[in-house]
């Protein structure tokens, strides 16, 4: 009996609860929990694979760049070589270029664009050494003559005449007496029908006292010595042309250099 009355006295408080909160516009039905939401294959895939799917996606962008340039990027129509003591800096190797555009008679590969490969070794003789010693002692400057990085230069020219692409070459002395086998270079008679009076021997020329030479800034520092000289195609150099072409081009732009004549000041 007294359980009932329990009862029902809780049943009245519950009431008169809800009833207050029905007054305050609060409801006291439980409101039925949300079904969870399931996850979208692309919320779970980039869940689990995230970090994979970026360093992909990075990776094709640098390979699509990288595609883009090559494909894009200007085939040379010249290929030239200096080889000595003088180091041409990006700008030096880019005024060096231009200056070779400026003389070269046409655009050999017809791409609509003149263009120059320049490929250099920084080499020093053993002269050009103790020259290079001797002014830095002068400056009280410290030597920074790396003997193994010059063993190394003086292979890569060595390559370089052996199987690389290079063509019409600007050399110090002693790298051009280093090649033995003078067969290699195309005599000045055979390109010019005579020997100039620059010319150092049958085939090379005194660089320094061409007018090319003297008109472009660019030569300013270069060794009074340094010889120019054109070498016939190597046999195991890859061009996009035959061999035969593009040794006729580089023949045209070897006289294109030695015939330039500064052009008249206008007043």
């Amino acid at each position: 009996m007294d359980n009932e009355n329990k009862n029902t006295e809780n049943e009245i408080e519950e009431s008169n609860a809800a009833r207050r909160l029905r007054l305050l516009g609060i409801s006291t039905e439980e409101e039925p929990a949300e079904p969870v939401k399931k996850a979208s294959w692309i919320e779970n895939y980039w869940y689990h694979y995230k970090g994979v799917t970026i360093v992909v996606a990075a990776l094709l962008v640098i390979i699509g760049i990288g595609v883009f340039q090559l494909v894009n990027k200007s085939k040379p129509d010249i290929y030239l070589m200096y080889a000595g003591p003088v180091y041409f800096t990006e700008d030096g190797t880019g005024s060096l270029s231009e200056a070779l555009c400026d003389v070269m008679p046409q655009d050999f590969n017809g791409d609509g664009e003149k263009n120059v490969s320049v490929m250099q070794a920084l080499w020093f003789s053993d002269e050009k050494h103790e020259q290079y010693e001797n002014e830095r002692i002068e400056q009280g400057l410290p030597s920074e003559f790396d003997p193994r990085f010059n063993k190394d230069e003086l292979q890569k020219i060595r390559n370089e005449f052996m199987a690389g692409t290079s063509v019409i070459c600007i050399l110090d002395p002693a790298v051009y007496e280093e090649i033995a086998d003078k067969d290699v270079f195309i005599p000045l008679s055979e390109l010019l029908g005579k020997v100039p009076n620059t010319a150092y021997d049958e085939y090379a020329v005194k660089f320094a006292e061409t007018e090319f030479c003297k008109y472009y800034p660019v030569f300013d520092g270069i060794p009074e010595d340094t010889l120019l000289v054109i070498r016939q195609v190597s046999k195991f150099a890859t061009y996009k042309e035959d061999a035969e072409t593009v040794q006729r081009n580089h023949n045209r732009m070897f006289v294109s250099i030695l015939n330039f004549t500064p052009p008249e000041e206008e007043e």
